[in-house]
């Protein structure tokens, strides 16, 4: 991601709440988090509502580590599932296309998509835009669309 994008997120994530602890423990799942195993990890991931989850394309291990932040959960360097994820989304540095087989990238890098840490649902596919137009009220943003699609989950399914 550019570093304004990665600015403004750890801008956001930064910001305290009332009584003064930061947003990011309340809402953002972290690595720490991510490490806890079984039915603890499963009412962790439930009480948060966002995890930043760090694809990189970077060009070496060092390099991404350089880049992530501590409140990243990152996908190895070294997994299939980067490159997996890469084709999925068809989203990838322009010098990766041909080796991940993308004819056409869906999405430019840096992409940000919002996701469900319950349900695992896009919340967004246009984290960056809505960054940029929303601001300090991007979280916000992103609760009232997941509130939402979670209402219409339970009333249709």
């Amino acid at each position: 991601m550019s570093t304004s994008v990665t600015k403004s997120l750890e801008e956001i994530f930064s910001q305290t709440t009332s009584v003064n602890e930061p947003i990011s423990s309340n809402r953002l799942l972290t690595k720490e988090d991510n490490i806890n195993n079984g039915q603890e990890q499963q009412q962790q991931q439930q009480q948060k509502d966002f995890a930043l989850v760090y694809i990189s394309s970077d060009t070496s291990v060092d390099e991404m580590k350089d880049y992530m932040k501590w409140n990243w959960i990152g996908i190895p360097f070294d997994s299939p599932d980067r490159n997996e994820l890469k084709r999925y989304f068809k989203t990838c540095a322009q010098n990766e296309m041909e080796e991940l087989g993308i004819d056409a990238r869906r999405f430019e890098i840096p992409s940000l998509f919002i996701l469900d840490t319950v349900t695992q649902d896009i919340i967004s596919t246009n984290g960056v835009g809505d960054l940029q137009y929303y601001g300090e009220e991007v979280l916000d943003h992103w609760l009232e669309i997941q509130s939402l699609m979670r209402a219409l989950e339970d009333k249709y399914v």
